[in-house]
């Protein structure tokens, strides 16, 4: 469910994931939750995130980390 996205991401970040947890969309395939449809939840799930970490953490979390990442270690032979 979007709750146990949200704790596992709660974990994450106390582990020290700040700079590395991104959220993907890859659902294919998998047996979802009846609150989860998919890519369409991904608003309603950002959203969740903004209230609960505000907004330059789910910033991170929803788009820089990933960007840093691809952008710094992608290319990497």
């Amino acid at each position: 469910s979007i709750d146990d996205i949200l704790r596992h991401a709660e974990h994450f970040l106390n582990l020290g994931g700040e700079r590395t947890l991104a959220i993907g969309a890859d659902f294919d395939g998998a047996d979802m939750p009846s609150d989860i449809d998919g890519i369409v939840t991904i608003p309603a799930i950002y959203q969740r995130f903004l209230g609960y970490f505000g907004a330059k953490l789910t910033k991170n979390i929803f788009f820089d980390n990933a960007n840093m990442y691809f952008t710094n270690f992608d290319n990497i032979s």
